[in-house]
């Protein structure tokens, strides 16, 4: 399969870039194209009109193997771009929770070195300096 259909893409359409980039011919699957675009929450509502848009443009094809892509792919709808925006806002918010543990336990840790070293009788164990020292 050559990438003859990417001729029939206008570089500078909004998520021309997303189709451009693909290696084996057109991939219509929406969450990959919500984050590539990367639009913020405020105006990624016009991602399901861009995506519309894209399916339209693709159905018309000159080639049959991207015709016969768009058949089969996935509509786009409020719903998803809001499921996407939501799992990165869990996601941003579970690795801010991990910082702020790997964090506290750092402080604890280097809290008890000193009382660790009174009671190890001259026998010093060097305490982790970051959290990824203790997953060692």
């Amino acid at each position: 399969m050559t990438d003859e259909w990417k001729q029939e893409i206008d570089p500078s359409k909004d998520g021309a870039g997303y189709f451009l980039t693909q290696q084996e011919g057109p991939l219509f699957i929406t969450g990959d194209y919500i984050a590539f675009r990367d639009v913020p929450w405020p105006e990624s509502r016009v991602l399901v009109l861009e995506w519309t848009s894209w399916l339209l443009h693709f159905r018309n094809s000159a080639f049959d193997h991207v015709r016969q892509k768009v058949i089969s792919a996935e509509t786009m709808t409020f719903d998803d771009v809001f499921e996407f925006h939501r799992k990165v806002i869990q996601r941003n918010h579970e690795l801010e929770l991990l910082k702020e543990s790997s964090a506290q336990i750092l402080t604890a840790a280097r809290s008890l070195r000193p009382s660790l070293r009174g009671r190890s009788r001259g026998t010093w164990v060097p305490m982790p300096t970051s959290w990824l020292d203790c997953c060692r």
